[in-house]
């Protein structure tokens, strides 16, 4: 009998109209999972991007770096595996420091090797010339190309070597611009370049095939023995374990993108199903019941039949996304600068799915199993049941809470940041029936048609709360995922420091500032620019054996030290007031933390211990807001009067001439390249590069808003369909069907706008709390941002009701 029911109920126009919304939200949610999937390399991609062809990689950092023109350290590697029954060595050298002479060069890779033993087919494909083969021959990456341009001779390192450029080739991993240089070309380096260019440092890779423990065991007692035992175990990597170790995806490093909508959307949609078809159920139970068949069994049926034609749907709904999904992939492919991974398998997010409906179809059989019917002995059962799941409801929102606020005081990384809204998501969600009951009521009825369509809500409150659930979980997903990437956005701006203040222009040693530059610099920078104010002399009190804090502040930073108040006032860009001027001359310190004025001792420490030799006597203080490009590793600024006066030694640290031009800025520089010198001994301002976010992020915001988008409309279609009956009522006794439109268009925008004010909520204050837990986080709510996803959500509902309402008819057609 029971099977009987389900059939004849399944049949329903209405529950498949309604299911749609189940069908959707799976269909979307593993397209997303297929499109984000995209993102994540395989291991196979990670060994061909490393390792090349060959099946083992030692990274010999551990053992020391190489300076210009030397090699000592990688042959003795390669010529030790190669004794030991490596197969197919190879060598490559490696650098960061090789800069390309131009004004603003980009980060550039050299990278030496053997090409001829085509070390990485998958990954460099040349597409101009051929590979290198002598010294100093090089082949260019397109970045490196974009650059310098098209040319045969490549300058480098201020023109102290040449290289002749034979070939140009696609880096299929990486952006980076890379000098892929053939072997001898760093020994091939001048004596000169290692002096001009103190800092320029390479390490070497060894790469083979066959045996690793005894290969590894022979360069280790060739290097230094088992002193190293330990750094070069870290830097062993082996295709076997590359393939075999667990890469996280981004579908996991953003919780909020696909883990959480995935656990709450489909539940939310299975049970919105129940909520529209709420009055349905109950009128089928009331004439099962008045003819005799159990209210068990009649509502085993519908739970049934609802059960069924939500896993179903979201069957469907899953395999139909797969397409989409794999559609979006070759877009990926444009904004990844490495390939996509391989197409992800399907079927487990899809398993999941149907679990996550099939406990929501549990829960929608609960509250239906309790639904009140017109029987005198069912209806006292029926209500104890919804009494107890109303408790059940609150008692689980209670501990959701409780668990939010539980994870507050863990609360120090992004991931956590997207686990505490989903989190408190879950709790707001479980009081939305008494949230909406108190949001209907402040909503003003004065006039019929909202008056008229208010109550139809209140009196089919079941409805409301089912569609204003879905929606503020379909909206605050995006809407937190927007809020949370502007801050994350916005934060890392804020760390961004320039090297140089504006208009200022530093020289110092290629070590940085705390050293002074050397003559050479200082002669080719004066001889081609005319600054129009002689140079401030910066001064630190750190030497090899103090190190100078301020008393109270952090111990990472030293004290900056200056000749006079109007050298500070121009390292600020700015004047002084007199009272800082004065207190300076007076021979006190201005910092840049702690109270606004009183009394600061010094504190000296052995940087060698960290232990405390000496205080000084307690200075006058007073707090300046400071250029932030001179607070790096600093905490406060006195005068060289002051650091004599208190016996300090202090180191002299470089020149800096201030109210420079951009044009003699960048003259500066040029000097400093033309003269063949080390341009890292000359700082010039430079505006932050913007912060580069991973793609992964603005895929999910743009799948999250496309779930917003087509679950709204979906759901409001829903909606609509659900009131046929009984707007073809109001219809029939001559209530003109523009009217009957304008109630479902307000009842619509009470629902959307409850669900919008509940998604704000959801998306705003879990990471205002996010941002007070994590002091490097700086708080930026994207109003434009999320203005453009509410007011599509508002269209897109606006849209889907209007036309659903149209197609009414004055005729109550039964189900």
């Amino acid at each position: 009998m029971m099977w009987v029911l389900a059939v004849r109920f399944g049949r329903s126009r209405t529950l498949a109209w309604t299911n749609l919304i189940v069908a959707v939200t799976a269909a979307v949610l593993i397209a997303m999972y297929v499109a984000m999937q995209a993102f994540t390399l395989s291991g196979a991609q990670v060994a061909d991007r490393d390792l090349g062809r060959r099946s083992n990689l030692l990274d010999l950092s551990g053992a020391g770096s190489l300076k210009a023109g030397e090699t000592g350290l990688a042959d003795t590697a390669y010529w030790a595996a190669a004794g030991a029954g490596a197969a197919d060595p190879g060598l490559a050298i490696t650098s960061l420091d090789v800069k390309l002479d131009t004004a603003r060069p980009p980060l550039t890779l050299f990278y030496e090797t053997d090409w001829s033993a085509d070390p990485f087919p998958g990954r460099y494909i040349l597409t101009h010339g051929r590979w290198p083969n002598r010294p100093g021959e090089v082949v260019l990456t397109r970045r490196a190309v974009a650059a310098v341009g098209d040319v045969t001779s490549l300058p480098v390192m201020s023109g102290n070597e040449r290289l002749q450029v034979v070939g140009v080739a696609t880096d299929r991993y990486d952006s980076l611009a890379r000098i892929l240089a053939a072997p001898g070309t760093w020994a091939a380096f001048k004596p000169t370049t290692a002096e001009r260019f103190t800092t320029l440092r390479a390490t070497a890779t060894l790469t083979w095939d066959g045996d690793t423990d005894g290969v590894l065991a022979a360069v280790r007692t060739a290097l230094g023995g088992d002193d190293l035992a330990v750094a070069l175990g870290q830097g062993l990597r082996t295709r076997a374990n590359e393939m075999a170790q667990a890469r996280r995806s981004w579908v996991e490093r953003i919780p909020i993108a696909y883990t959480i909508p995935s656990l709450a959307l489909p539940v939310l949609a299975v049970l919105t199903v129940f909520g529209l078809n709420r009055r349905r159920f109950r009128r089928n139970l009331r004439v099962l019941t008045s003819v005799g068949v159990g209210r068990g069994a009649a509502s085993a049926a519908m739970t049934v039949a609802t059960t069924s034609w939500a896993l179903a749907g979201t069957a469907a709904g899953g395999v139909v996304g797969v397409g989409p999904g794999a559609a979006v992939r070759p877009l990926c492919d444009l904004v990844l600068a490495g390939p996509i991974s391989p197409m992800a398998d399907p079927a487990v997010p899809l398993l999941r799915l149907l679990l996550v409906a099939a406990l929501g179809c549990l829960l929608g059989g609960l509250v239906l199993a309790t639904t009140t019917v017109r029987a005198e002995r069912a209806a006292p059962r029926a209500a104890r049941g919804g009494r107890l799941l109303t408790t059940a409801r609150r008692w689980a929102a209670l501990l959701a809470g409780l668990a939010a606020v539980g994870q507050i005081v863990t609360l120090d990384t992004v991931p956590k940041a997207m686990i505490f809204a989903g989190t408190a998501g879950l709790a707001l969600l479980l009081i939305t029936p008494e949230l909406v009951h108190l949001a209907l009521r402040l909503v003003p009825t004065r006039d019929p048609r909202a008056r008229l369509g208010v109550r139809q809500l209140a009196h089919d409150r079941d409805r409301a709360v089912a569609g204003i659930a879905v929606l503020t979980a379909a909206l605050g997903a995006p809407l937190c995922m927007l809020t949370l990437l502007a801050t994350l956005i916005t934060s890392a701006e804020a760390d961004i420091v320039p090297e140089a203040p504006p208009h200022q222009v530093v020289l110092s040693a290629a070590g940085g500032r705390f050293h002074p530059p050397s003559p050479a610099v200082v002669s080719a920078v004066t001889a081609r620019v005319a600054f129009d104010r002689p140079p401030i002399q910066l001064g630190y009190l750190y030497t090899d054996t103090a190190v100078v804090t301020v008393q109270g502040g952090s111990r990472l930073g030293t004290v900056l030290v200056v000749d006079s108040p109007d050298a500070v006032a121009r390292l600020n860009g700015g004047a002084l007031s007199p009272a800082q001027a004065a207190l300076l001359r007076d021979g006190g310190i201005l910092t840049w933390e702690g109270a606004a004025t009183g009394e600061r001792a010094l504190i000296v420490h052995d940087p060698r211990t960290d232990a405390v030799t000496a205080t000084t006597r307690p200075l006058p203080a007073g707090r300046i807001a400071f250029e932030p490009s001179w607070t790096r590793s600093t905490s406060g600024v006195l005068l060289t009067s002051t650091a004599q006066g208190l016996g300090l030694d202090v180191r002299r640290g470089g020149l800096v001439y201030t109210g420079a031009t951009d044009q003699q800025a960048h003259a500066a520089r040029q000097a400093v390249i033309d003269a063949g010198l080390d341009p890292y001994e000359i700082t010039i301002y430079e505006p932050p590069q913007p912060v580069a976010v991973p793609p992964a992020y603005y895929s999910a915001a743009l799948g999250l808003a496309l779930v917003v988008l087509l679950t709204t409309m979906t759901v409001a279609r829903a909606q609509v369909h659900t009131l046929r009956g009984y707007v073809g009522r109001l219809i029939a006794v001559g209530v003109p069907p523009r009217w009957v439109r304008q109630v479902l268009l307000l009842q619509s925008a009470v629902i959307v706008a409850t669900g919008t004010v509940f998604a704000l909520n959801l998306a705003v204050l879990p990471v205002v709390v996010a941002v007070l837990r994590m002091p490097a986080l700086t708080l930026s709510v994207p109003w434009s941002w999320l203005g453009v996803v509410i007011a599509a959500f508002y269209a897109a509902t606006g849209l889907a009701t209007l036309l659903s309402s149209r197609s009414l008819r004055a005729v109550v057609r039964a189900d």
